[in-house]
């Protein structure tokens, strides 16, 4: 015997589920982000679907989000991979951190390579 249509329990879990994000405190939401994966999320987070669960016996409510993230990546002259930062972490821009021990031998031989290039290009 059926008392209702799926359809309707459907469309009311959906309700829900759109009622909670509209009404989710964000500013917590942002702040679990920014602590979890040093992220600012100020304007790039949106609400894409969700769904009721069971999570440890008890009935949860699962939000799923799209985060937007602008991210740099610094390389050497090689390709190597130096740094990969997000931009909107809040941490300086690693192109313009200094190292935090740099080697002299190394150094010199940066000098150097910085000085045969300059060397070229004037040459030009």
């Amino acid at each position: 015997m059926k008392y209702t249509n799926k359809d309707i329990i459907r469309s009311g879990e959906r309700k829900l589920i759109r009622f909670i994000a509209k009404h989710l405190n964000w500013n917590p939401v942002r702040e679990s982000i920014r602590e979890t994966y040093q992220i600012n999320a100020n304007g790039s987070l949106e609400h894409k679907s969700g769904n009721i669960v069971v999570h440890e016996g008890d009935i949860a409510y699962k939000l799923d989000f799209d985060l937007k993230v602008n991210f740099s990546v610094l390389l050497d002259r090689n390709g190597d991979a130096i740094a990969i930062r997000s931009s909107q972490s809040g941490d300086e821009d690693p192109a313009e951190s200094p190292d935090p021990a740099p080697q002299p031998p190394e150094n010199a031989r940066k000098a150097s390579e910085i000085a045969e290039m300059m060397s070229e290009i004037n040459k030009q």
